[in-house]
Formats: C-alpha cells, structure tokens, sequence
C-alpha cells in the first residue's frame, strides 16, 4: 500500500502535519536520524534508507522489535544502539536528510555537527516549539554555522518541526553598492566619494 502522509496510521509523538513534511522531505532518500522509535517505523515506509542511531538501550529495543514486525517497509531500515551518543559518530553516513529527534540535550550537537561536517543538505529537528530545544540552537545564527546554511524554517508548514537547510558554498558577504552600480537608486551614488 502506498504511504499517503494524509491517512498513515501514526504511531508516533508526531502530528499529521509533521508526518507531512517528513514524507515531502525524505520520500526516496536515505535518511539518518538521531532518536528511533514510531517515526523509525514511519520512515521505514518512505524513505529510501533509513539508518537510526539510539542511545537509550529501551528505545533501541522497542524500535528494532517495531521494525521486525513492520509489514509495508520500503526501505532497509536499521537502528544502532550507540550509547554514547552526544553527536553523529565519526562513521556517520552522509543522507538525504537527517532527522534529530534524540535526546534534547544531544541534538544541539547533532545539528551543528551535521551542518558542520556537510552530512546532508537538509536537517530537521523535531519539536520546534520548545523554547528550552529551540535556545541550545542559537549557534544557527551565528559564524561559522550561520555562513553554511541556505535557510531556516521554523514551523513548517504549520508543523514542530524546524527545517534546516544547507548550502554547498559558503554565503560570501558583498557591498552591493559596489559590486551593483549600475541600476541602483541614483541617489546611492551621490552620497560621498564614489567607490573605485
């Protein structure tokens, strides 16, 4: 059957909404994702791969035993128990996209990492309104992260979920006054020495 993110049977801390974006996001890509549980099952049924990393030794258990009895995978799907999980481990695959949705106190780590490391061109946190998540992320704005990303999407599409995504070249700052002369507002150039 296929996976309509409008009718899929949630098993999962997820609304409809975030089942949404998950599924337009990561529909035929491999994924990696920090924190496995229903959404592991969900992605299961979407995803092109799914690699899950776990810390917590129960999760790890429920999920993999949610995934053996998982009839309508799509995808290889495969939970790692990796108790010291404070971030991605040094092997850890490049994706599609990456889904966090660990341990609130690891998932700082794990964006910055990801962004850092170039380890999928889309990131998404989960629980993007909760204020003590959301102020572990404030590296976003600032360099050397904040020069990585392309955007930023808070809510998306009305869900929790914060939609990170990643540039391939570095954002470069320019004066457009100078490097834009022609066709800019005349009145820029009247004020002071023009630019050389």
């Amino acid at each position: 059957m296929p996976f309509d993110p409008k009718t899929v049977t949630i098993e999962a801390d997820l609304s409809r909404a975030d089942v949404q974006v998950l599924h337009d996001l990561c529909a035929g890509k491999p994924v990696v994702e920090f924190g496995a549980g229903g959404s592991t099952v969900l992605l299961a049924r979407c995803a092109g791969r799914v690699t899950s990393y776990e810390p917590d030794p129960r999760w790890w258990k429920l999920a993999r035993d949610r995934l053996n009895r998982e009839t309508e995978p799509t995808c290889t799907a495969n939970v790692v128990h990796l108790p010291a999980c404070a971030a991605p481990p040094p092997d850890a695959p490049k994706a599609g996209v990456y889904f966090i949705d660990g341990p609130p106190e690891h998932r700082p780590a794990w964006v910055r990492e990801a962004i850092l490391r170039k380890l999928a061109p889309v990131i998404v946190v989960h629980d993007s309104r909760r204020p003590d998540l959301m102020s572990g992320l404030e590296f976003l704005t600032r360099p050397p992260v904040m020069l990585k990303l392309e955007s930023l999407e808070w809510h998306a599409r009305q869900s929790n979920m914060l939609v990170i995504r990643v540039r391939n070249q570095p954002v470069r700052w320019s004066n457009w006054n100078l490097t834009e002369r022609n066709g800019r507002a005349p009145h820029l150039h009247m004020q002071g020495p023009k630019p050389k």
